[in-house]
């Protein structure tokens, strides 16, 4: 049961659980998903999540000169955990 959705929302996200992340809802009402998404933002920040093989891979290219730019929508921070500089990491 999500503490921050109005009761409209509830009986949306009961019904169909995938409307918690459905962009008019969250136009209208952001703290459902963000209620959702709270476990993962605190283990980001707690360095429960590692960095991947692809993470991984950005940084051998990074260190042998062959990225110049890794535009990332992640928001887990995970690139930071590599040794790409941050110079070449470009949030959008």
């Amino acid at each position: 049961d999500r503490l921050t959705a109005t009761d409209r929302e509830k009986a949306a996200i009961k019904a169909d659980p995938v409307m918690v992340v459905d962009s008019s809802m969250f136009r209208k009402n952001q703290f459902p998903y963000l209620e959702v998404r709270r476990p993962f933002i605190l283990g980001t920040q707690q360095r429960k999540w590692r960095a991947t093989a692809t993470h991984r891979l950005f940084e051998l290219l990074a260190k042998h000169g062959k990225l110049t730019r890794l535009f990332t929508q992640n928001i887990d921070g995970l690139d930071y955990q590599t040794s790409i500089p941050a110079d070449l990491i470009v949030p959008v």
